[in-house]
């Protein structure tokens, strides 16, 4: 069985973790996944052995000496094995940097497979300095692999002006058809049986300007109090605790829910009647293709998220620089529209989305690895 070396996948549930395990299950026949993690441990593992792969733990926190000297034994060994490197990268670094030029010296075939979209912000002149040397070193050898990319944004962010293909992350249609019983158990669950659910989806970070989110409740509550508006916030991470009292200091407390962590994600989707992202940047946001998939109707940043994800007209986009008010409104027209659940039930996923499907970017990535034609 041919084997691929894997790196990008952190200790946490994310878009890059979620599609490279989906693309392991499918592509399991053909192919094996070897992932080296780049932290001490990985949640995702034993998962990763139960379909075959193996996984290989290169810390970079032991430092850059540490893992350059690592990483060049690791691979060195592997090549042995394979010579297939597939990189799921949302931004350069020093120690990417050295595994490119490694990479190169042991003729492995390189794939990069862009997912990101922004840089955090670096204050340090120095770190600016260093990151604009370390991009254009990197990009010398971009020029040598396969450039892959979530969407057209993330491939320009990542490869600048040189070509790429477009491969989203994929998503299981069959999973998000609209269903009226997962809606009305959902709904049951969390007391909005009777109330409009404006619905957020991702991790709890400040590039998901999730405060912004809130305050676009606030807005909505006074605009379309006769909807009965609330807030269902799926998901967790380091800005919780501040968000819950940002909703307090609102007078928020009995609107927002704030549900946790969930594998549950397409049965709270049929739950919503709105889905909001108001990120900073995003690559390619897998939620709302799937939020589309259940034919939920989407409002999103114009200019922060991709064009690609308006796969349908159930996406408009609107400027952050909007502000609250008019994102507000444009949410309580959605929820004045009416027989919304019947145009929900009516929505033809498998025909709007088809590009999107997880089995056709499973056989296009199984033929970019083995790098065979079209």
């Amino acid at each position: 069985m041919r084997e691929v070396i894997v790196f990008g996948l952190d200790d946490a549930i994310g878009g890059v973790e979620i599609y490279a395990l989906t693309m392991q299950k499918l592509l399991r026949d053909d192919l094996r996944f070897l992932y080296v993690m780049e932290m001490p441990r990985n949640m995702h593992a034993d998962a990763i052995r139960q379909m075959d792969g193996e996984v290989y733990f290169i810390p970079r926190q032991d430092g850059l000496t540490a893992y350059i000297g690592n990483i060049r034994r690791k691979l060195t060994e592997l090549r042995k094995r394979t010579d297939v490197l597939y990189l799921n990268l949302s931004n350069y670094s020093r120690e990417m940097l050295y595994v490119f030029h490694l990479a190169r010296k042991l003729k492995y075939r390189v794939v990069v497979h862009s997912h990101g979209a922004m840089l955090k912000t670096i204050e340090s002149p120095l770190h600016r300095f260093t990151h604009k040397l370390v991009k254009r070193v990197s990009l010398y050898y971009i020029r040598y692999f396969t450039r892959v990319a979530v969407s057209q944004r993330a491939g320009v962010f990542m490869y600048g002006n040189r070509t790429f293909e477009i491969l989203p992350a994929g998503i299981d249609l069959a999973r998000f058809v609209f269903s009226p019983k997962d809606r009305a158990e959902v709904r049951k669950q969390w007391h909005c049986e009777d109330k409009s659910v404006l619905g957020f989806v991702g991790r709890l970070a400040e590039v998901k300007n999730v405060d912004f989110i809130i305050r676009v409740m606030k807005e909505l509550k006074d605009i379309a109090a006769s909807e009965k508006p609330v807030l269902m916030i799926v998901g967790g991470g380091p800005l919780e605790e501040e968000l819950r009292k940002l909703t307090d200091e609102l007078g928020l407390r009995e609107d927002v829910i704030f549900t946790g962590f969930t594998d549950q994600v397409p049965k709270y989707l049929q739950a919503m009647d709105c889905l909001i992202g108001a990120s900073f940047s995003e690559g390619m946001p897998l939620g709302f293709m799937e939020a589309q998939a259940a034919g939920l109707p989407c409002i999103c940043a114009e200019g922060r998220y991709p064009q690609e994800i308006a796969a349908t007209d159930l996406v408009r986009m609107i400027p952050l620089e909007a502000g609250e008010r008019a994102w507000a409104e444009a949410i309580g027209k959605i929820m004045r529209t009416p027989g919304l659940e019947d145009k929900r039930k009516a929505f033809q996923a498998e025909t709007a989305l088809k590009q999107f499907d997880q089995c056709y970017i499973a056989r296009r990535l199984l033929q970019i690895l083995c790098g065979t034609e079209n």
